[in-house]
């Protein structure tokens, strides 16, 4: 049994929350609620499961961001900057839920470290039911310092690693041998980014969907066991993936 994912919640940072509720909710079959704690509105999964929401994207271009569980924020946010890394926007309260902070590694991928109030995390299902993120994945521009910047601060260690014609794709997790929380691989187009794949129950047919819906759909990739992904583009420039069981 591989250790629960640390990546507990991912929000779509956009401009035009009405367009994204329309070209998520066809191409991966969520729905949508509005949190009891705010103006807040969440991505809901097949089984109910609460996945992540919409924020603004704040003049920023749409991007999605994802919230990183640690045990200690302040000091995690401390080790950010001692190994390199930037602060992006210093510890903030989620009311009724806990504090977060925006960081991004010496590579600049960006996203939220997160410490529950309960201090707890949720333990995601194993095969990740469909609508709910299955992999993260950072393409980064420098890979042994990205490498080292986040196995110090959270822990991990290289699980497995699989040379893949476009070099090394490293897989880490918090154990040698663990199917691993994601991977992490040289970046192909100069930008340092992380990207988040979420199940889908038919691949084809939601991929037709993102390019009907004017997003952009990349050639289907066969992957560890069988699995099948594909990189996409939502219509506001959004980078996601779908991923698909055999």
């Amino acid at each position: 049994m591989s250790q629960p994912s640390p990546f507990v919640w991912f929000d779509l940072c956009t401009a035009d929350e009405p367009a994204a509720v329309a070209f998520y909710t066809a191409v991966t079959g969520w729905k949508t609620e509005s949190w009891e704690g705010g103006s807040y509105t969440m991505w809901v999964a097949a089984d109910g499961t609460a996945v992540g929401g919409i924020d603004a994207a704040n003049g920023a271009p749409a991007h999605w961001l994802a919230y990183l569980a640690v045990a200690d924020l302040d000091t995690a946010v401390g080790m950010v900057r001692v190994l390199g890394g930037k602060v992006l926007r210093e510890p903030f309260a989620i009311a009724g839920v806990g504090r977060a902070a925006v960081i991004a590694d010496p590579a600049g991928a960006s996203l939220a470290l997160f410490q529950p109030d309960d201090g707890s995390a949720p333990e995601p299902d194993e095969p990740s039911p469909v609508g709910r993120f299955a992999w993260t994945e950072l393409a980064t521009t420098e890979p042994e310092q990205s490498v080292r910047f986040w196995f110090r601060l959270m822990g991990w260690t290289d699980a497995d690693t699989v040379r893949l014609p476009s070099g090394r794709y490293l897989i880490f997790g918090a154990k040698r041998g663990d199917r691993g929380f994601g991977g992490m691989q040289a970046s192909a187009d100069g930008s340092s980014h992380w990207l988040y794949y979420v199940t889908v129950a038919d691949l084809e047919a939601a991929l037709g969907r993102v390019v009907e819906l004017g997003g952009q759909a990349g050639q289907v990739m066969t992957v560890m066991n069988g699995e099948r992904v594909a990189h996409c583009v939502d219509p506001e420039g959004a980078r996601f993936a779908l991923h698909a069981y055999p």
